[in-house]
């Protein structure tokens, strides 16, 4: 199976003869039209689409704010945190309860460096020489591990 090559191109090594211009720009010129025609197409074809939706009526919970999820961006940094200082501040030098039902409370820290100095910290109460002041655990109390 041989092709024909003219012979002036044979001796040149490429060949003579060129392009058609106005083939190669027709059909360029017809890729663009289809392009065009198939893009009006699904144009058509996805506004309709659209229309035919219908639109569902917003519930009233949709219709209220909902605040973004946290951590939320400070508008006032500075003044949020003077107003943690200022409750801060106001539980160290104030009388209150903690836990009411098992009887814990917050005292001003004043009184409390007071009452600290007056009877110092507590500690442990210290054993004889070699004796443990608590169990470490089951292996130490009953000679061998469960």
């Amino acid at each position: 199976m041989s092709i024909d090559v003219d012979q002036v191109s044979k001796e040149k090594g490429f060949e003579q003869q060129d392009a058609n211009v106005r083939g190669i720009v027709y059909v360029g010129i017809g890729l663009v039209l289809g392009l065009l025609v198939c893009l009006g197409g699904v144009h058509l074809v996805l506004d309709s689409y659209e229309k035919s939706i219908p639109t569902p009526l917003a519930t009233a919970l949709e219709k209220q704010r909902a605040l973004p999820p946290e951590p939320r961006l400070q508008a006032d940094p500075a003044r949020e945190a003077g107003r943690i200082l200022d409750q801060a501040r106001a539980q160290l030098i104030s009388l209150g309860w903690i836990d009411r039902h098992k009887g814990i409370v917050h005292i001003p820290i004043a009184d409390a460096k007071a009452a600290l100095a007056r009877t110092g910290w507590p500690s442990r109460a210290r054993g004889r020489p070699g004796e443990k002041p608590y169990p470490l655990s089951l292996q130490d109390t009953q000679g061998r591990a469960r």
